[in-house]
């Protein structure tokens, strides 16, 4: 049974429009629906409402879409419609507003939308950010392999290429030298950029360097294995610098002098924490390679020039220049200081090269420098064959080269007989190594 609509009459006599849209109309001449739409009412126009035959009225301007005349019909007299009330973008078919048609107001900022999110002043240091960003990629993705030996341990290149790059994260003075290595190993690999790397290396180094000098007047068990890794990279990045940044000029026999001292320096200040050093985080470089019967055929030869070199020595009568009593034993001690380091290396070192080169100066006595300073004849025999053994080095690692043969070179220039032979000999073998090794 239908229901009933209670005070509700149906409309006989409405317009077309209003029949067609089906709504009620009101009868009026115009009906106020049509008014409201701006069309021609079919009550003024004299068309029969009741003959199914009329045609539908003409409209005076275009016909609105479907979904907005449906939406019109919601909307009451005087409010403004929803299609005037959004932007023009928002009202089309299957349209949805976006970004670029929200309003805003003028402004010389093509990029607004940035604005709320950026705070703080403006960093005038960007470009050495990614600079350093770009030193820090070289070192764990390259220099770090090219600082080690070619047959090092797993633990030994993790260690280098994440453990200690997190230690310098809590001391700077250690994360400046990395910063500075990998500039000169990029200096070095790339040539045609090499005084800008070296520039930023240096500057690296400077505040590497500063930072050093104030930890090392009070070495405790929490800063004293950084101060060792940064001591290493030191004599690294000391030995390039001279290389990349003096390109025209080779060293001599004081630039070598100089290098030594610092090793020197820094071993003697960190000497005391040698127990927490060899217990510590760094442990793995003070592990010893107990490979039995290994033969050195380099080393070998230069442990028999030292002997001969000792041999001669003490045949010398004391009329010879600068040959004291007590500049002999100052010399004889540090022969069989370099003797016994090569020893050691030998049995305990799977670099045994590179342990003697960072070792020996370490190890040398007090005494030694100032005869070498002075360029005394029997103190420079003893450093010709200390560059044989750096020589060998600088064969395998970038950072020495071109070291050795202009300090044995220089001391060539001031030895006279008998001592000459011995720089001799070690000119002859570095420059047959030179000739031998690969490209």
């Amino acid at each position: 049974m239908a229901r009933l609509r209670l005070g509700y009459t149906k409309s006989r006599t409405g317009c077309l429009r209003c029949k067609q849209r089906r709504v009620k109309c009101d009868e009026q001449k115009p009906c106020k629906a049509c008014v409201r739409h701006g069309v021609e009412c079919s009550l003024v126009s004299g068309h029969s409402p009741i003959n199914s035959s009329v045609s539908t009225p003409q409209v005076t301007h275009s016909p609105l879409p479907l979904s907005t005349s449906r939406r019109a019909v919601s909307e009451r007299p005087g409010e403004p419609s929803r299609d005037e009330a959004l932007p023009a973008a928002a009202s089309s078919n299957n349209s949805s507003l976006t970004l670029a048609d929200s309003p805003r107001q003028p402004s010389s900022d093509p990029f607004p939308y940035f604005a709320k999110f950026v705070t703080g002043r403006p960093d005038s240091q960007t470009a050495d950010w990614v600079s350093d960003m770009e030193l820090l990629h070289q070192w764990s993705t390259s220099t770090y392999l090219s600082v080690v030996h070619r047959h090092a341990t797993a633990s030994i290149l993790r260690l280098w290429q994440v453990e200690v790059p997190q230690m310098a994260f809590q001391h700077t003075f250690l994360l400046h030298q990395i910063l500075a290595i990998s500039a000169y190993h990029l200096a070095y690999l790339r040539p045609e950029n090499s005084q800008q790397f070296s520039l930023r290396a240096s500057q690296h180094q400077n505040v590497a360097i500063r930072a050093m000098r104030d930890e090392l007047g009070n070495v405790t068990p929490e800063n004293c294995h950084a101060l060792f890794a940064a001591s290493g990279f030191l004599f690294t990045t000391v030995l390039a610098a001279f290389h990349l940044q003096n390109s025209t000029t080779t060293p001599g026999v004081d630039d070598l002098i100089d290098v030594l001292l610092l090793i020197k320096g820094i071993g003697g200040l960190l000497d005391t924490s040698n127990e927490l050093l060899r217990a510590g985080p760094l442990k793995e470089l003070f592990v010893t390679d107990d490979t039995p019967d290994k033969h050195n055929l380099m080393l070998d030869r230069v442990a028999m020039q030292l002997d001969m070199f000792l041999s001669c020595m003490r045949k010398s009568g004391s009329d010879v220049e600068g040959f004291d009593k007590k500049t002999r034993a100052i010399i004889e001690k540090n022969i069989h200081c370099l003797m016994e380091t090569i020893r050691e290396a030998v049995a305990n070192s799977m670099d045994p090269e590179y342990r003697i080169v960072t070792s020996f100066p370490i190890m040398m006595t007090e005494e030694c420098v100032p005869l070498l300073r002075q360029k005394n004849q029997l103190a420079l025999v003893l450093l010709s064959y200390y560059c044989v053994i750096l020589h060998a080095s600088e064969l395998k690692y970038w950072f020495i080269k071109g070291w050795s043969g202009g300090v044995v070179k220089d001391i060539s220039m001031v030895l006279e007989p008998p001592w000459n032979e011995h720089s001799a000999w070690s000119m002859g073998w570095i420059t047959a190594a030179t000739n031998e090794a690969p490209e």
